[in-house]
């Protein structure tokens, strides 16, 4: 087998980084910034004669990104004017980009970085991990050592031809499954106990536990105020009950029956209830169980009345 000839390009300055943005092979070189390399000659780009990224990465067929200390810029070589080739605006959104790049200098934005299709870009960071923002520039999600990576500094990232990302990291390789429909939260995340129940109400996901109740906002959860934290108490039961112009979020404690709100929880009753159910024939109507006795509670006047027992059904 023929063994491929090797042709050293001639350089005034040492070469210092390798970018392959939209099938480009460039390349910097200290003291003339970013060069074209085309067949055996080097040519400066316009623009980039003073700059040294730590990466350049397609944004699409027209537009590259950059990465260097101060975050990331949109590089467009069709600009006439060479003062106006780099900026964050060309294409991001003026505010997730600005929020995106304080975030990446304060974790100091590194040399990974690639495309990952379907407007997502991955890169990576010092010291937290790998972060994935959408085409308008802001964070997606962020991938770090709480989520499994051996470190949380990355030195490279790639795609495979199963379109999986993989990260050189300082304590290993990781594989990540993007594609994955599988996320993992834990205690990282703020939640505490036993796992009992989970729900969704008025978009806002929940989580019950022995240790409290949770809800998940932006990128972690929050425990319910007189539920979770020092006030912490064994969640059961949770259920939702449909009124006629709302929906109602109740749950069971060792203190009785509370309902959610946005501001905490409100305590409702003494009932220790084992299971509930609203009645899908009597609307205002729940039925529940309670030390193997059957009982049954309705809703009037935007309040439940007192339970009754329930010592036989109707025919």
């Amino acid at each position: 087998r023929k063994i491929p000839s090797l042709k050293m390009l001639k350089t005034n300055t040492a070469p210092f980084l390798l970018y392959k943005p939209r099938k480009q092979v460039l390349v910097s070189l200290r003291g003339t910034g970013t060069n074209k390399i085309i067949g055996d000659s080097i040519v400066p780009l316009k623009g980039l004669t003073e700059t040294h990224p730590w990466f350049m990465i397609s944004y699409n067929e027209h537009f590259d990104i950059i990465g260097n200390l101060y975050g990331l810029s949109i590089y467009n070589p069709d600009i006439q004017n060479s003062d106006k080739l780099t900026d964050d605006k060309t294409v991001f959104n003026n505010k997730n980009i600005a929020e995106t790049n304080k975030f990446l200098q304060k974790n100091q934005l590194y040399t990974g970085a690639v495309n990952l299709g379907n407007g997502k870009y991955a890169v990576g960071t010092i010291r937290k991990g790998i972060v994935i923002i959408d085409k308008t520039g802001k964070i997606y999600t962020i991938i770090d050592e709480k989520k499994g990576l051996p470190s949380n500094t990355i030195h490279a990232l790639f795609i495979d031809s199963e379109n999986e990302l993989w990260a050189c990291t300082a304590y290993g390789i990781a594989k990540i499954g993007i594609n994955s429909p599988y996320e993992l939260f834990n205690e990282s995340y703020g939640l505490s106990g036993s796992i009992y129940d989970v729900l969704r109400f008025h978009n806002i996901f929940y989580v019950s536990s022995n240790l409290g109740l949770y809800y998940f906002v932006k990128d972690k959860f929050k425990g319910v105020k007189g539920l979770s934290g020092k006030d912490a108490v064994q969640i059961l039961s949770p259920f939702i009950f449909k009124t006629d112009s709302d929906s109602l979020f109740y749950v069971n404690t060792i203190y009785g029956m509370q309902r959610i709100t946005e501001k905490g929880s409100i305590n409702v009753n003494r009932i220790n209830y084992s299971s509930i159910i609203q009645s899908d024939y009597i609307k205002n109507t729940v039925y529940f169980t309670e030390n193997y006795d059957l009982y049954k509670m309705v809703y009037q006047d935007h309040a439940f009345l007192s339970p009754e027992k329930i010592h036989k059904f109707d025919k």
